[in-house]
């Protein structure tokens, strides 16, 4: 059943990618996604899908793209179940739990006759829980599910979604109570579409992906901030936080390699310069802050090409 993996995976993709993320003030938190993770949360991220939908930007360079190259399995997802991933998905947030397990938590507007007979049509493995109905895409013996609980959509380990549904069902201790995490949100700037914080180095990069002259540098990273606001100009913010402030100066020194390698690389490609020109990078203490600012008719200009 790899397909339905595919098309979930599809799905929260499509709603992402079309949603690229300052000011002053902090941003609030959708505290009904949060509240169905727990309070050992390691890391959560955000999109707010329904902000970005009409951005002529996002529209031009990423949805138009991706709805020309919508597989079939999509379409037919959509026409059998209602579920227009275009315009349904509001929000998505996405969770790392304890050290191996991750939820994602999405709200969006379906109708759910719709998708438990799509599922049942392709005779998809199912179990229930606390009178909630999860699908199995890949079998019993295997541990992803989804399930679709008034007007959300759960996906993620099996055991992650029935703590879900406990916390949805019973009061219970949540991220919400988890200080750190929260403290970390409150530093993300208002207007932020996308944001992210906490630790999610081991899932961004699994063991053996990363090149082995970083190793030491991503096994040093302990977490951070992401954030990103779009507009007609594309701006965000990334601050890592590693063990010592020589680890910090290393990994801002082979950055700055790389950009540096990248803009002789580009050398016959001015757009290409005028991006790199965006990225800037300072080491401050055991913090890497990293920033990126480039202005849409450059990102059309680059598209173009």
């Amino acid at each position: 059943m790899k397909w339905v993996i595919g098309v979930i995976s599809i799905a929260v993709t499509t709603a992402v990618v079309a949603s690229f993320p300052g000011t002053v003030e902090a941003v609030n938190p959708d505290e009904a996604l949060l509240r169905l993770f727990p309070l050992d949360t390691k890391g959560v991220g955000f999109v707010d899908v329904a902000q970005l939908r009409d951005n002529p930007l996002i529209n031009e360079l990423v949805i138009d793209r991706i709805l020309r190259d919508k597989p079939r399995v999509i379409d037919e997802f959509e026409e059998q179940t209602g579920l227009d991933l275009e315009s349904d998905i509001q929000q998505i947030m996405v969770g790392r739990i304890g050290e191996k397990e991750f939820l994602i938590a999405a709200r969006a507007n379906y109708e759910e006759f719709r998708v438990e007979q799509y599922f049942n049509d392709k005779g998809v493995d199912f179990d229930t829980y606390a009178g909630r109905t999860l699908y199995l895409p890949d079998g019993d013996n295997d541990d992803g599910a989804v399930s679709f609980v008034d007007g959300l959509v759960l996906f993620g380990n099996r055991n992650s979604i029935h703590e879900a549904l406990d916390r949805l069902n019973a009061p219970s201790t949540t991220a919400m109570a988890n200080q750190s995490l929260l403290d970390s949100i409150n530093s993300i700037d208002e207007g932020s579409q996308v944001w992210a914080v906490g630790a999610f180095e081991d899932f961004l990069l699994p063991d053996g992906i990363a090149p082995a002259m970083t190793t030491d540098l991503f096994d040093a990273l302990e977490g951070g901030t992401y954030q990103m606001h779009i507009d007609s100009i594309v701006t965000a913010r990334a601050i890592g936080d590693f063990t010592t402030p020589e680890v910090a100066q290393r990994t801002t020194d082979l950055l700055r390699g790389l950009v540096a390698l990248g803009k002789m690389q580009a050398y016959e490609r001015q757009e290409l310069i005028e991006l790199l020109d965006g990225v800037q990078l300072e080491a401050i203490d055991t913090t890497v802050e990293i920033t990126f600012s480039a202005d849409g008719d450059l990102l059309r200009r680059l598209h173009e090409r």
